[in-house]
């Protein structure tokens, strides 16, 4: 997984305040 992607990834978690995220780290 690209740098870019994950960085997505967690902000998306973030957002959600829960590891609702397909791919979370």
């Amino acid at each position: 997984m690209t740098p870019l992607v994950d960085l997505a990834e967690m902000s998306r978690v973030n957002a959600a305040g829960s590891t609702g995220a397909s791919q979370a780290p």
